[in-house]
């Protein structure tokens, strides 16, 4: 059945395409959710996952486990089958990744406008 031009394999393709996208996104976006809310206060910069007082490094090795899976789902054709995801343009990867950095970045200044006025903080209690 054609609709729109389009046939039904087409149209299947664009579908594949743009959940692969979604997946992507969710991933990346959840990448930066997870830098900005490790804690509610102070800013990532002071309680930063190198320093030996905060130190948690598995955090970096679930990030890159995570991105790992999402490029051997994404890239590797018998998981593009079983899972229906399909390559997409390195736009895709890119958007994402910017809008976790943006994510991250609204974050640390709520966590400055709490630490400068810890009043906003207490209404919320």
């Amino acid at each position: 059945m054609f609709r729109l031009g389009h046939s039904q394999a087409q149209l299947d393709e664009a579908l594949a395409g743009a959940q692969t996208a979604y997946f992507i996104g969710l991933t990346f976006v959840q990448f930066g959710n997870l830098m900005a809310t490790r804690t509610r206060v102070l800013s990532f910069f002071q309680h930063d996952p190198f320093s030996a007082k905060s130190r948690n490094l598995w955090l970096f090795g679930g990030i890159a486990g995570s991105l790992a899976l999402v490029l051997i789902l994404v890239q590797i054709p018998i998981f593009q089958e079983v899972f229906l995801v399909r390559n997409v343009p390195y736009q895709f990867w890119l958007m994402p990744l910017a809008f976790a950095v943006l994510l991250f970045g609204l974050d640390e200044i709520r966590k400055l406008i709490i630490r400068r006025h810890p009043y906003v903080l207490s209404c919320f209690n």
